[in-house]
């Protein structure tokens, strides 16, 4: 499995698909341990490379459903909301981003806070007042001066999302 997911890589770096889908698809046929999950995140991966999304949301949910602990965190959540907006599935997506938001907690770091505004708002749908307010806040308190170049526009698509046109425009 290790060897034929190296190579799998190797050949999507060469831009190779079929024969890393090939390599990759073996990879998860011959494990049934915890290795399965991580060469379906790996495959997972691949999908996104080329542009399949509803190929890459499906190996990411079914990862999710085993409890494996690398769907337990905060960036998986977020590459699974990013991936099945990609895929066009907006209510997963807003599942996704729910549990993004809930894996990160009350406390967020300023990369999380960063992330936590971009899968909120990269979707088509409004946000409530209650959300803006939080992340607006979010967005004031945690990000790092590194990080402050981001304000206005993590501020600007909140705004936006809540109908705030102008003041939007404004920032």
């Amino acid at each position: 499995g290790f060897t034929l997911h190296r190579r799998a890589f190797c050949y999507a770096d060469l831009g190779r698909w079929q024969e890393a889908m090939a390599d990759i698809n073996l990879a998860v046929e011959h494990r049934s341990d915890v290795w399965k999950q991580d060469f379906q995140l790996k495959r997972a991966d691949l999908w996104r490379r080329q542009a399949k999304w509803q190929e890459a949301a499906r190996d990411m949910r079914e990862v999710a459903a085993t409890g494996a602990d690398a769907a337990k965190t905060w960036t998986f959540a977020r590459d699974l909301a990013v991936v099945e907006l990609a895929a066009g599935d907006l209510k997963a997506w807003l599942l996704a981003v729910a549990e993004t938001d809930k894996r990160i907690g009350t406390n967020p770091n300023g990369d999380q806070a960063r992330w936590l505004v971009f899968a909120t708002v990269s979707g088509s749908a409004m946000i409530s007042s209650e959300q803006h307010d939080r992340l607006f806040k979010i967005v004031d308190d945690k990000l790092t001066d590194k990080q402050a170049a981001w304000k206005p526009h993590l501020q600007a698509a909140l705004l936006y999302r809540t109908g705030k046109f102008q003041e939007a425009a404004d920032l």
